[in-house]
């Protein structure tokens, strides 16, 4: 392996797996996957799921969530482009903020 990073002491190797493969990713893959459901379901204003609502009830789980609004985010790309810190290649659409690509 080559070593490029600073970091490349930490680790003595890295592969792709499929959560099939290494058992601790099964976790990881279960909080993305709902964190992933929970911002789709504030786009629908669909309730949070109760399994999402288990994990967060969990003392040792430790994460929270919060969203920002799409006006929000708006008044902060305006500030932005104000203090001229985005970058050209980054216009807004007519509804003020990029789509992802």
């Amino acid at each position: 392996m080559k070593r490029e990073s600073k970091h490349a002491d930490h680790f003595t190797t890295i592969a792709a797996l499929g959560w099939e493969d290494s058992i601790a990713l099964q976790p990881a893959d279960l909080v993305a996957f709902e964190v992933f459901k929970e911002a789709q379901g504030k786009e629908i204003a669909r309730q949070r799921r109760k399994s999402f609502s288990a994990l967060l009830a969990l003392d040792e789980f430790g994460i929270h969530t919060k969203a920002f609004t799409k006006e929000v985010l708006v008044k902060l790309r305006e500030k932005l482009e104000k203090d001229k810190t985005l970058k050209e290649d980054a216009q807004s659409t007519s509804s003020g903020i990029r789509p992802p690509p």
